[in-house]
C-alpha cells in the first residue's frame, strides 16, 4: 500500500494581486478565448450575466480591466498563483512541469531502464 503526501505551507506577503480580466458573453467565447491563450494562465468564472476571465500570466488580446484579487477571496485565482509559482519552483530544479485546469503536475526522471524500454518517474500534484 503506498501512502501519498503532498504538504506545502503558503503565506502571502501581499494582501492582493493585481490581475487583467475581461467579461465576455458566454462561457463558449471564454473557451475560445482560453484555446487562443494556451501558454497563458487564465481562471474562468461565472460573473452575473458574463463569463470573467482573470489572467494570473500572461495579458488579454482585447481590451481588459485590472482588479485587485484579495489573498482571501476567489479560491480557485489564489490556487492557480500557487500551481503557477510552485510549477516555476520545480522547473528551475529541473523538473519536467505540466500545468492544465487539474493542477501542476512536476515530476524528474529516477531511473531509466534501457532494456525493458521503461522510464521510472517520481513528482507531485498540486491541486
Amino acid at each position: 500500500m503506498a501512502i501519498l503526501v503532498n504538504w506545502f505551507e503558503v503565506t502571502f506577503d501581499r494582501k492582493g494581486f493585481e490581475l487583467p480580466y475581461c467579461d465576455v458573453p458566454t462561457w463558449e467565447e471564454a473557451t475560445a478565448m482560453l484555446r487562443a491563450r494556451g501558454a497563458a494562465e487564465i481562471v474562468r468564472s461565472k460573473v452575473d450575466d458574463s463569463v470573467r476571465l482573470h489572467f494570473v500570466t500572461g495579458r488579454p488580446t482585447t481590451a481588459c480591466e485590472t482588479e485587485n484579487v484579495l489573498t482571501h477571496s476567489d479560491v480557485s485565482i489564489i490556487a492557480r498563483i500557487v500551481e503557477t509559482n510552485l510549477g516555476q519552483h520545480f522547473k528551475r530544479a529541473g523538473a519536467q512541469v505540466v500545468t492544465n485546469r487539474w493542477g501542476m503536475e512536476a515530476t524528474r526522471e529516477v531511473e531509466k531502464f534501457a532494456a525493458a524500454g521503461v522510464t521510472l518517474r517520481q513528482g507531485i500534484h498540486a491541486k
